[in-house]
This record gives C-alpha cells, sequence and structure tokens, in this order.
C-alpha cells in the first residue's frame, strides 16, 4: 500500500469520573502517587491508541496508573463515567454525551492545541511538549500507483477536506480537517509507529 494523504483527525480527550474528584493532571498525578497500583484508566482494547497514549501520559507523569481494557471506547467511558474507573482517552463522541450530563470532566486534550468542544481543558502538549493522543484517517492507493496520481488525489482531497462546507461537518463532529502530500503521510506513519513502538517494546506489550 502507498500512503496517499492523512485526510482528518481527532484529538482524544482525557476524561475522569466525576466520582473521582479529579479535575487537572496535577490532581490525577498526586491521587495516583497516593495511592500506587490502586487508580485505573480504561482502554478500548490492549494496544489500542487509548491503551498506548495513557501508558505515555504514564511515564511523563511518573505515574504506574493500572490498564482496564474494554471493547470499544463508549463501553470504556460508560464504566468511567459510572466511577468503576477513574479516567481514559477516549474520542470526543464518546465523552460528549457524559461530559454534558456532568457525569464525566474533560481534564486534558490530545492534540497539539486545545480542542474548541473542550476549550476549558488544556492540551497535555501545553505542558509536555510533543505529547500527542490522535486518532487520524488517511487514504492509501495499490503500491504500484504512480506517484503523480498519488499526489493529484492528495491534492483533490485536500481541497475537499478543506472546503468551508466539509470542514464545518467535520467539526462538528469533533474531528479536524487535515489533507497534505503523500509525504506528510509517510512521515506521519513512520513518527508515530517509532512512538508507539517504543512504548510497546519499553512496556513488553503483547496481542492476547
Amino acid at each position: 500500500m502507498a500512503p496517499v494523504v492523512n485526510l482528518a483527525d481527532t484529538d482524544y480527550v482525557l476524561i475522569a469520573s466525576a466520582k473521582s474528584g479529579i479535575k487537572t493532571l496535577d490532581e490525577l498525578r498526586a491521587l495516583a502517587l497516593k495511592q500506587p497500583g490502586q487508580r485505573t484508566f480504561a482502554s478500548a482494547g490492549v494496544g489500542t491508541v487509548h491503551h498506548l497514549g495513557f501508558e505515555q501520559l504514564n511515564q511523563l507523569l511518573g505515574i504506574s496508573m493500572v490498564h482496564v481494557p474494554f471493547k470499544g471506547g463508549p463501553p470504556g467511558a460508560a464504566e468511567v463515567a459510572a466511577g468503576n474507573v477513574d479516567v481514559m482517552f477516549v474520542s470526543p463522541a464518546a465523552a460528549m454525551g457524559f461530559v454534558i450530563n456532568g457525569r464525566l470532566f474533560p481534564v486534558a486534550t490530545g492534540g497539539v492545541k486545545r480542542n474548541p468542544q473542550f476549550p476549558a481543558a488544556p492540551a497535555v502538549g501545553e505542558t509536555y511538549k510533543g505529547f500527542r493522543v490522535v486518532s487520524w484517517f488517511a487514504l492509501y492507493a495499490p503500491a504500484n500507483t504512480p506517484p503523480r496520481l498519488l499526489e493529484k488525489i492528495a491534492r483533490d482531497a485536500t481541497e475537499v477536506v478543506r472546503s468551508p462546507d466539509i470542514r464545518g461537518q467535520l467539526t462538528a463532529q469533533g474531528i479536524n480537517p487535515v489533507g497534505g502530500t503523500p509525504r506528510q503521510m509517510a512521515d506521519l506513519v513512520r513518527s508515530d509507529a517509532r512512538t508507539y513502538g517504543e512504548t510497546i517494546k519499553r512496556l513488553k506489550i503483547t496481542a492476547d
């Protein structure tokens, strides 16, 4: 397969159970240090961005919260909302309903800047430069596709996702239009593979 273009991405939001009282990264760190091995974080499964992203946060904060995997983001968010798990990185779509009804608190976001859906929640990267927990949506093509055709598809797709109408539809769902070139898409894959690969090796994470 050949990378064509990164169409869009979505920042994950770090949610905390309203019952936990956690509203900042400092409060999260203090609680985890006070009760080592007792505080928990949810994910959509072993090796998902929810899982690996929080493991990176564990390392940054110098804490060791316990991983509790679920079969998908929404089930995990529901368990955090119920107070059965403390925190989770999850998509804005999975978190929003619980945030609106007050069962979840948006502690921080995983994008490079603040998410307009959660304007009061700081991006983790504001404190820890380079930190990022994001899912991206890309176009790929068969490996033998001529480079000129890949570049044309990328240009056309970029024009579409950045058009006012499509941009508005995407941002309303918490999705950020991106666009770009085949080379930028390839660079993103290499960067994420290196970052998450290092986390997997450090923690010796294996598929069940």
